[in-house]
């Protein structure tokens, strides 16, 4: 018996021996204490919304988000559950049943979740099994924060509420019927196990449950430590229940234990979860719970919450837009998740999903990088900057035990989208400042994501075809064209990395094919478009979808020239023809045709409903193109689109999102552009500028310097047009700003007005530069 075996290794210590003193700090890789922290009098998590973008679907998301209650970053999750197991949509805004509190490690719908268990209360003796235990219950009746989470049940007359830490929780069960409640314990299958110890009060769970991205013998493990001792208990498997049984295991085998006098005094049960071992699950219950009572812990995470969203604090907006917001903020701190623990020295470790051992360090998971290095990251580079360094020493660890930089954690190699982004978070986090991690390590995995040919969720598929031709061909590898533009990036900022740091031979290699985008690039057409191995032009259809494009069409790739937007630019016939481009983009018709996959898929669908022209918000390859209008002679443009963008397709309601959320990459874009400045060009110093949506922002950075972003005028009705932009009372002469200069502190005004000015940056001619300043 697995959870036998580890029981023996360890001592049970009632949490109420345990001093609360003795919970570990929570900021150990990533919250930093000294961080702003919010005034006294005002609670930022007031304004965040877990619900926002639950109201969606499989065929057309509106987030596909789920209420992730947390901490910053935790290594699990607590959500309400009103489906089954089967189910990655598992709370479902419009469902009118409720099946669980659940234990969750996912991080999108698309990959699905692992290691999960399901936790509900009833009373009776309904089954135990989601359909059989579920109760009714109205959205009136639930609380979401991101600190906390309740719900009424009045099928049991029963309230089911949960707080976390990162590795641990409370759950407390009101009752105002019955005396007598069963709590049911649920692993999620396959491979579980379930262990009742009545005397010591005491449950332990295991599922080997997961998407089959884990090593073999991954396990997640669960303690449960209850308040008073059970009046009655058992197991069951599927659907037969074993009264009195204290031991249970199977595809899917799960407990049920009874308590009495909840009604009097309110049942409150301290889980904790591990990778690790039975023993570590129930040492995050010593460590983060000790003796501490539900509101305690509440009261910690929300503190800890608002340490963070205080970190870039807003003033005035509407309500409606200050929830969008602080939404967005609170989404992009959710992932990558700390997939390490804490040992009985105090010793940072983890179980690796790569090669199934355990080391000392960090480990992250659960994000893609496609969808984080735009955006998502870069937030973490400007505001987080510890948190940052975490997620680049976690990805170092996943190369050194793995052998490759991931694409999706989910928690370990998942398949990806195209490229290997991991040079372009290296690259940016270098730039920035953010070097706390082993950077031989790192540069020797990313040399290898260049040189060596890759498939599936690692490396790059058709690297020797990219640089026997200079680009991927389209009759030999699909998504010819998307790949081709994310090599030359990712070359581009290895490029740069290799260059500071003295490899001068590769920085010249990996520089030349960063101009391998040009090779894809047809004049005549002013369209990116596949090719084939002989070097013939494929079939051109922009509106087309599939093909040599991943999620998009023609018109959406072209402009996937992050790095080289003036040589994007030339080619294209110059800064007005470039502008003239981005106008009929913006004015072409929100057509769709499905090539190659045959079928509308869910991003048709929601680029359908929430297009502008052709820019599909909704999915992260046009998440820039509003910023690249800095590069014309029509900047201007740039602040009234994103502001109708931010108002148009964020709202304040469960179908909140234009498209899925993507682990912090909407909510990131949405904080950025709020906040009046994007990252147009990650791994380089820049940010574009547009304009901001509130009339303050006050952002506190981790080396104790304070930037004010005002917007002058912001308020009056039509007032969406940029006047001029100073830093520190000098006028800025172009629409950039340099990572540096931010951070630096000072006050960054923006006069807004209701009309536009074409001559706005009067220093924004010159097309020269590869970088902008």
């Amino acid at each position: 018996m697995i959870l036998h075996g580890l029981l023996l290794h360890v001592r049970f210590r009632p949490a109420a021996s345990v001093k609360a003193g003795a919970r570990l700090a929570l900021c150990v890789f990533g919250l930093a204490a000294g961080a702003a922290g919010a005034a006294a009098d005002e609670d930022l998590t007031h304004w965040v919304n877990p619900l926002i973008g639950t109201d969606t679907s499989y065929e057309l998301s509106r987030g596909n988000t789920f209420p992730a209650i947390t901490r910053p970053w935790g290594m699990t999750s607590w959500a309400p559950q009103t489906g089954t197991y089967e189910n990655a949509l598992f709370y479902e805004y419009k469902a009118g049943t409720f099946t669980g509190i659940r234990t969750t490690h996912q991080a999108s719908v698309w990959m699905g979740g692992y290691g999960e268990f399901s936790f509900m209360a009833i009373t009776g003796d309904p089954g135990f099994l989601p359909q059989q235990r579920a109760s009714p219950f109205a959205h009136a009746e639930e609380r979401a924060r991101p600190e906390s989470y309740s719900v009424d049940l009045p099928r049991y007359g029963l309230r089911l509420e949960v707080t976390p830490t990162s590795r641990a929780a409370i759950i407390r069960v009101q009752s105002t019927l019955s005396d007598t409640v069963t709590f049911v314990v649920d692993p999620h299958p396959p491979g579980t196990e379930i262990q009742l110890l009545p005397q010591d009060r005491l449950l332990l769970a295991m599922t080997q449950s997961q998407m089959g991205s884990a090593a073999a013998n991954f396990r997640s493990f669960l303690a449960a430590q209850f308040d008073r001792a059970p009046v009655d208990f058992g197991t069951w498997t599927d659907s037969t229940s074993l009264p009195g049984s204290a031991h249970g295991t199977g595809n899917h085998s799960g407990a049920w234990v009874r308590f009495a006098d909840v009604r009097a005094r309110p049942l409150v049960i301290r889980v904790g979860t591990s990778f690790m071992g039975a023993d570590f699950a129930l040492r995050s219950i010593e460590q983060e719970l000790g003796s501490a009572g539900f509101q305690e812990i509440a009261d910690e995470g929300r503190q800890e919450w608002n340490r963070l969203l205080g970190r870039a604090r807003i003033t005035g907006g509407s309500q409606e837009r200050r929830v969008v917001y602080y939404t967005a903020l609170y989404r992009s701190l959710l992932f990558p998740r700390n997939w390490h623990e804490i040992d009985d020295k105090g010793a940072i470790v983890h179980f690796s999903p790569y090669d199934g051992l355990v080391h000392s360090g960090p480990m992250v998971a659960d994000f893609g990088l496609w969808d984080a290095f735009r955006s998502h990251v870069p937030l973490y580079f400007l505001l987080y900057p510890d948190r940052g360094a975490t997620v680049l020493q976690g990805l170092v660890n996943c190369y050194l035990e793995g052998g490759w930089f991931p694409k999706w954690l989910n928690p370990g190699y998942s398949w990806g989208m195209p490229g290997t982004q991991a040079e372009i978070l290296f690259a940016d986090g270098w730039a920035k400042g953010v070097r706390d991690f082993d950077v031989d390590a790192a540069y020797e995995g990313l040399l290898r994501n260049a040189t060596e040919p890759g498939e599936g969720g690692r490396g790059r598929l058709g690297l020797d075809a990219y640089e026997r031709l200079g680009y991927v061909p389209g009759d030999l590898i699909e998504g010819s064209v998307s790949r081709t533009l994310e090599f030359a990036y990712g070359d581009y900022a290895l490029g740069t990395m290799a260059r500071d740091l003295g490899h001068d031979q590769d920085a010249d290699r990996f520089l030349a094919r960063a101009a391998s985008w040009r090779h894809v690039f047809d004049a005549s057409t002013g369209f990116v478009r596949g090719r084939n191995s002989d070097g013939s032009w494929m079939a051109l259809d922009p509106y087309e979808w599939g093909g040599a494009f991943v999620e998009g069409n023609a018109w959406q790739y072209t402009w996937s020239v992050l790095h080289d937007v003036p040589g994007l630019a030339a080619a294209m016939g110059g800064r007005s023809a470039l502008a003239a481009r981005l106008d009929s983009f913006l004015q072409a018709p929100s057509t769709v045709r499905p090539g190659s996959y045959g079928r509308m898929i869910h991003e048709m669908r929601e680029f359908e409903q929430f297009g502008i022209g052709q820019y599909n918000h909704g999915n992260q390859p046009c998440h820039h193109v509003p910023y690249l209008y800095n590069y014309t002679d029509s900047s201007w443009k740039t602040a009234p689109l994103v502001r109708a963008i931010g108002d148009d397709l964020y709202q304040p309601t469960p179908a909140g999102y234009p498209g899925d959320e993507d682990t912090g990459s909407l909510g990131s874009w949405f904080v950025f552009t709020a906040l009046g400045f994007y990252p147009i060009q990650p791994g380089s110093l820049t940010y574009a500028l547009g304009a901001p949506r509130f009339p303050r922002a006050q952002l506190t950075f981790e080396n104790g310097n304070v930037l004010i972003v005002e917007a002058v005028g912001i308020e009056v009705p039509g007032a969406v047009y940029v006047q001029s932009v100073r830093f520190d009372g000098q006028r800025l002469e172009m629409p950039f700003i340099g990572h540096d200069r931010l951070t630096g502190g000072g006050t960054l005004r923006f006069d807004m007005g209701t009309e536009p000015d074409s001559n706005l940056f009067s220093g924004d001619k010159d097309l020269g530069k590869k970088r902008s300043p």
